[in-house]
């Protein structure tokens, strides 16, 4: 049996969405507990409105694990994980999570001695300084037998924990399927309110310091007098005063960026992705990109900075375009030549991900190498 400590629904977000897929496909192979977070975030260090989906009906998790409360790090684990244990899954994300998470490792590795312990990183450090985050990610790596990361740019991120070099596996963030549309683009554009001649530029998630936002908008002012039939469509929960970004935006062009400011549930997402014409991942820095495998799904071809990322999926000018530099300049110069010709070229060269990266073969691939631990 394989222990899953994670957050799953019906708490929202990236995280937890792809821990429920890790969940489904591990039960193809040995059966799977999930043991969810019964506290997540304290409000004052949650930026969003809301933690939880409020559509999500129901889920097989156990609340269990109390993520700031260190009374909560001694309660017993009977009930949860009697039978004998394998395997213990945890996921990385962030290090205000690691003491806890530390906390029920301990507690198992108490009850089953020779489990065997894997951490599933998202990122190794977060986007924004923590509080002795080296000092916390590298306990947590020290006490796990393997540690897979997801990308290209998250095994360079371990170097600097040279102690656990040799624990880290690299798998990739694979690409979830596209759920299926009701209505055509026209329609869609006319529900969204974009003209139904526009092309469609989407900034897609949450909206962060990070993630570059400031750099399409500068971009699009460059070129939006040329340009007339451009628009920027920005769907997702903004984490940073969504006042900023109106302001820089031109007041003649205001008109033609259409701000949506919530968190979008699977059938928005497909919804938006359905209907523009080109992503832009304008990040500043990034690991692996959730709103990427949605947009591959989706066959929508992206334009993103030049970040490790990124470039493990998309190939220059082949199925997506990369930024040299990280100035609006450059992608003001992309979206001034880009058209719907060149834009179903670059979407002919997604399907091939599709198969490359999917869920099955991520499965397939997970519980092989947690199965090569026994061997060591």
């Amino acid at each position: 049996m394989i222990g899953f400590l994670s957050v799953f629904p019906p708490y929202r977000g990236g995280i937890s969405r792809f821990s429920d897929y890790v969940l489904h496909e591990l039960n193809q192979y040995e059966k799977t507990i999930p043991i969810n977070y019964s506290k997540q975030y304290p409000s004052l260090l949650f930026p969003g409105k809301t933690q939880l989906d409020a559509h999500f009906k129901g889920h097989s998790s156990v609340r269990f694990l109390h993520a700031y409360n260190p009374l909560n790090w001694f309660k017993s684990i009977d009930g949860i994980l009697d039978e004998p244990v394998s395997h213990l899954i945890y996921t990385h994300w962030h290090p205000f999570f690691t003491p806890s998470t530390l906390s029920f490792i301990k507690r198992v590795k108490r009850k089953h001695p020779h489990v065997k312990v894997s951490g599933i990183v998202h990122n190794v450090l977060p986007h924004e300084k923590f509080p002795f985050q080296e000092t916390l990610v590298n306990q947590l790596f020290k006490k796990s037998d393997r540690v897979f990361t997801l990308s290209t740019q998250g095994s360079g991120a371990m170097q600097q924990f040279d102690g656990n070099l040799d624990k880290v596996v690299q798998l990739y963030h694979p690409i979830y399927e596209a759920q299926p549309i009701q209505a055509d683009k026209p329609n869609l554009r006319k529900k969204w309110g974009i003209p139904e001649d526009a092309f469609v530029v989407l900034f897609f998630g949450l909206i962060r310091e990070y993630k570059g936002l400031s750099l399409l908008i500068e971009a699009f002012n460059k070129v939006a007098e040329q340009r007339k039939d451009i628009h920027v469509l920005v769907a997702g929960e903004f984490y940073e005063p969504q006042s900023e970004y109106e302001e820089q935006i031109q007041p003649e062009f205001m008109n033609r960026v259409h701000i949506y400011n919530q968190f979008l549930s699977n059938e928005e997402a497909g919804e938006v992705l359905s209907l523009a014409d080109i992503l832009t991942l304008p990040y500043k820095h990034a690991t692996q990109s959730g709103v990427l495998a949605d947009a591959i799904a989706y066959e929508l071809p992206a334009i993103a900075t030049n970040q490790p990322g990124f470039t493990d999926f998309i190939t220059h000018e082949n199925n997506g375009i990369i930024l040299k530099e990280y100035n609006s300049d450059e992608l003001a110069d992309v979206l001034r030549k880009i058209n719907l010709t060149r834009i179903a070229d670059l979407r002919a060269g997604l399907k091939d991900l599709k198969q490359r990266f999917s869920w099955q073969m991520f499965g397939e691939e997970l519980f092989k190498k947690l199965s090569e631990i026994e061997l060591t």
